[in-house]
């Protein structure tokens, strides 16, 4: 589970995670899904369809208009996040069954971890 757009960006915050099994790792391999930092956008582009085509996903995406309306209501951008990673990881593990997540470090694990428990839902990290 990762997000984008939380900097200086006029467009949504998108928080997405994928479940990645056995199976799913080697067709995440096959896609050449590896850091986004050293693949150019338009192969993000094309390797996106084909990873929502073949495994499990799930995305959160915030409108600017919704972030402002949210971020109120959490008042911390951590907790808004984690609040999102949590969504993500809900989502996932409903469908999949999955009791374990990987994140990608924003702040401090507990956070997440409360995140999911006000969800009814704890996981091994």
């Amino acid at each position: 589970v990762d997000e984008s757009g939380k900097g200086d960006f006029f467009g949504p915050l998108c928080i997405a995670g994928v479940y990645a099994g056995p199976k799913e790792l080697e067709i995440l391999k096959k896609i050449g899904v590896k850091d986004s930092k050293t693949l150019t956008a338009p192969l993000i582009m094309k390797m996106a369809q084909a990873i929502r085509a073949s495994v499990p996903h799930h995305i959160v995406r915030i409108s600017p208009l919704k972030y402002n309306t949210l971020y109120s209501q959490f008042a911390n951008l951590n907790l808004f996040l984690a609040w999102g990673h949590a969504t993500v990881i809900e989502a996932l593990s409903q469908e999949t069954g999955c009791k374990r997540a990987l994140i990608d470090q924003f702040t401090h694990l507990p956070l997440v971890e409360n995140a999911l428990k006000k969800k009814s839902l704890v996981l091994e990290f």
